[in-house]
């Protein structure tokens, strides 16, 4: 049941609204401005789909280029191509891959819908002022849930590639970047398999799991949780070798591994150091740490944000990986599953007269939304600013 349905109540309709209803919709698609990050939004498949159902996709050249979708493929889908970023801002929905910045705020459009990533850490008041002014409705890709409202659909999907991925830049170190001889990431007969720490038993920590025993390694992996650890064993399918986290057993195991993925999640921002720079100095040299949560600070000591050009540095003979954004690097498998939840969703958005009546009957989906026309609704944002929260449900009813 909607939000509004709740309430008994129906919304009065802005402008913005009659235009979805009428269906005079265009959807902008901008290209990154970001050397890390490779992915696109939508791809060809789906921008055909949505052209299909009758949407008008405007697509920046080049913006599928770093993912393997050349303009071509868009053209041939129905997008129309174009470097006119001022005609892409005056589209009623536009999809951004990077998180909103000033330029955005500067050429938004009135009452436009824009679904992107939010990173707090970059929204400063000058970024929201604009918003507000023009009455900006946006939606961020890692609050929608499901319609259950268990799980975070695009949250789970990039954990999963990043926990694969882990595995095979591991792989990629121990082979192409060992002075002493590379190694194998796999068990052969007479030959002693790789041994990986994986630190954290949530999704990134389950699928790097997975993808380790799929080589032949032998794993251990470390959490608080008893829970997660449990279901670990289900989700990799056989048996694993597990214990919470200990520092004086992570210090032991440490000297006898050969790949460490750090994994652990913090719900209050800042990872928590659970290996200390000493301990790093005990590991064999040549061995591989792939800190995928570097994203909240690291939870090695010797972390550092590494880039795609550069992915890996040395630090006590260890190679450590400290990219921020994983998926990234396996940008067309990463853009395919985003594509798969962005694409239903704006067809389905087509069917209930527009993105705005969408929300108001999918509570996964307006759990995305942070600001409403303008208003902002999202607790997190709103203390970033002493604001108070404006509930989602009252401004549906009151929209004009």
């Amino acid at each position: 049941m909607g939000l509004t349905s709740k309430l008994g109540l129906q919304p009065l309709e802005s402008p913005s609204l009659v235009a979805e209803r009428k269906g005079s919709l265009d959807i902008g698609i901008l290209k990154s401005t970001s050397s890390e990050e490779k992915r696109v939004v939508l791809t060809p498949r789906n921008v055909e789909m949505l052209t299909a159902d009758g949407y008008r996709v405007l697509l920046e050249i080049g913006a599928g280029k770093r993912a393997g979708f050349p303009d071509n493929l868009y053209a041939e889908a129905g997008a129309i191509i174009t470097s006119d970023i001022k005609e892409i801002y005056k589209s009623h929905i536009l999809l951004k891959i990077c998180p909103l910045d000033k330029r955005d705020a500067d050429n938004a459009s009135q009452e436009q819908i824009i679904i992107s990533p939010l990173q707090l850490s970059s929204f400063d008041t000058n970024l929201l002022d604009k918003l507000a002014k023009k009455k900006v409705t946006t939606l961020a890709f890692e609050f929608f849930r499901s319609r259950e409202g268990r799980s975070f659909p695009f949250v789970k999907a990039m954990s999963e590639i990043a926990g694969y991925a882990s595995i095979f830049l591991a792989s990629e170190a121990l082979g192409q970047r060992n002075e002493e001889g590379g190694k194998l990431f796999g068990g052969l007969n007479g030959v002693e398999p790789i041994s990986v720490l994986i630190l954290g038993a949530g999704i990134v920590g389950r699928y790097a799991a997975r993808a380790a025993r799929g080589f032949g390694a032998t794993v251990m992996v470390m959490d608080n949780d008893i829970n997660k650890l449990s279901k670990l064993q289900d989700h990799v399918g056989e048996q694993l070798f597990t214990n919470i986290l200990d520092t004086q057993l992570i210090g032991k195991t440490l000297e006898n591994t050969d790949v460490v993925i750090g994994a652990l999640h913090s719900k209050t921002g800042r990872s928590p150091i659970v290996i200390s720079e000493q301990m790093v100095a005990k590991m064999k040299s040549g061995s591989v740490i792939i800190d995928v949560s570097i994203d909240q600070g690291g939870c090695i000591e010797t972390s550092e944000i590494t880039s795609h050009e550069q992915p890996f540095h040395a630090i006590h003979d260890v190679w450590h990986c400290g990219l921020t954004n994983i998926p990234s690097r396996f940008s067309k498998t990463a853009s395919i599953a985003i594509s798969h939840l962005l694409g239903p969703m704006l067809s389905r958005s087509m069917e209930h007269g527009g993105i705005h009546y969408l929300m108001q009957e999918d509570n996964g989906i307006a759990r995305g939304v942070y600001m409403y026309r303008g208003q902002v609704t999202q607790s997190a944002l709103a203390r970033r600013f002493n604001l108070k929260a404006t509930d989602l449900s009252i401004l549906f009813t009151t929209s004009r």
